[in-house]
């Protein structure tokens, strides 16, 4: 049968266990052996199949439905164009732009979990590239009735980290919040607050918390598997996939708290970095 433990470094094996009797002379079992095959390279190679096979329905859905928002864009241009409509002109033309960024963002995710990738760690300002994600994210929350909130300690200065990766883990994390509102048919508003707060050690704590839909024990429990989603064909999983790799690259960790109905609140920890020495000839 298989069995799975718990080796001293944390790791979890599978084993395909074998056991037999041994028998002495009058036929009485006096001790078994057991003979352990580990098995664990095997089984995640079944699983990485497994979730291939998931990404790739996934990515067809996500990709159908962005080439049908392009196609009903294209559409309604050409019909403005036709009949001389500026106006239907400029809402196809929106339409089409809008799917552009979805299918850019889908690529880039895509491109990020492909492959290993050495973060470019430079000295930043993290409380400017929050305020870049608050103004960025404020307009698109005010529209479906979310007041996004904006709190940062100010004790917090320069840091060294991947900007870019900061501004995604942002994006994804706030991203999720304002989803996790819309889908919440139970309030008439919603409230996503982002903070920062500087460690005693050093490290900057990044929290986005939501009073959306909330999860249940059992999404919970799939939160950080990759491509797993709660969005049916408007999501690919990717976004928190792609959270947690920038977070390992850092160092760092990704946690969160959520209760059904009540929200959920994400933090991620960003430790302190050391800036690369400067050389001298």
């Amino acid at each position: 049968r298989e069995h799975s433990l718990t080796a001293q470094d944390g790791r979890t094996l599978n084993l395909i266990m074998y056991c037999a009797p041994i028998r002495n002379e009058s036929g009485q079992i006096v001790a078994v052996i057991e003979l352990g095959v580990n098995i664990t390279s095997v089984k995640e190679m079944q699983k990485r199949l497994t979730l291939l096979g998931l990404t790739v329905s996934g990515m067809a859905h996500s990709i159908k439905n962005i080439m049908m928002g392009l196609d009903g864009g294209i559409y309604v241009v050409s019909k403005g164009l036709e009949e001389g409509d500026d106006a239907e002109v400029k809402e196809g033309w929106d339409m089409v732009l809008l799917n552009f960024d979805k299918i850019s963002k889908l690529v880039q995710d895509i491109l990020y979990c492909s492959k290993e990738r050495e973060p470019d760690f430079q000295k930043v300002r993290p409380n400017e590239i929050l305020k870049e994600v608050y103004d960025l994210f404020r307009e698109t929350a005010r529209s479906y009735e979310i007041e996004l909130k904006l709190e940062l300690d100010e004790r917090i200065g320069e840091a060294v980290m991947d900007p870019k990766g900061f501004h995604t883990v942002l994006a994804n994390l706030v991203t999720n919040a304002i989803d996790a509102c819309k889908i919440d048919i139970w309030q008439d508003s919603h409230q996503v607050r982002l903070q920062s707060k500087k460690g005693a050690d050093g490290s900057i704590i990044i929290e986005v918390a939501d009073d959306g839909i909330g999860m249940d024990k059992e999404t919970k429990g799939h939160t950080f598997e990759e491509f797993f989603t709660t969005k049916g064909q408007q999501g690919t999983g990717l976004g928190l996939m792609v959270t947690q790799k920038i977070l390992e690259e850092h160092g760092g960790s990704v946690s969160f708290r959520s209760r059904p109905r009540k929200g959920t609140t994400f933090t991620a920890i960003f430790p302190a970095q050391e800036p690369e020495p400067t050389s001298t000839d």
